[in-house]
């Protein structure tokens, strides 16, 4: 029996398994987390669903963002720029940097500076 349990020891889990991607082959944009559309500007404050309605604060929608491309690329440094493509190029600069600067560590590296997303 115990050789059994060996021989169909698994190492990895299939639900730990991801598929191969890379940044340059997927859609960037902030997408409605119900039906998939990508989300525009509404208020100074919020983002819309134009097709089903959904409305979602922007700071949220940002750290969705941010959390979505760190699950995805865990090795990439999370910088403005690199999450204002991510997002679609929706929101400008100053808005992502401050909701950054909200939420996570800021490490200061003079043109290597990022954000630490902390658990």
């Amino acid at each position: 029996m115990a050789k059994q349990f060996v021989v169909n020891h698994v190492e990895q889990s299939v639900y730990e398994r991801l598929p191969n991607y890379k940044y340059d082959g997927l859609k960037k944009g902030t997408f409605c987390p119900f039906c998939t559309s990508v989300l525009i500007p509404f208020t100074l404050k919020k983002i819309r669903c134009e097709k089903c309605g959904y409305e979602e604060d922007i700071d949220a929608a940002v750290m969705r963002s941010v959390k979505e491309f760190h699950l995805l690329f865990p090795d990439r440094k999370i910088t403005t720029m690199g999450i204002q493509e991510w997002g679609g190029l929706i929101l400008s600069k100053k808005v992502i940097r401050r909701v950054l600067g909200k939420y996570l560590t800021y490490i200061e590296k003079g043109g290597h500076s990022h954000y630490l997303l902390t658990k």
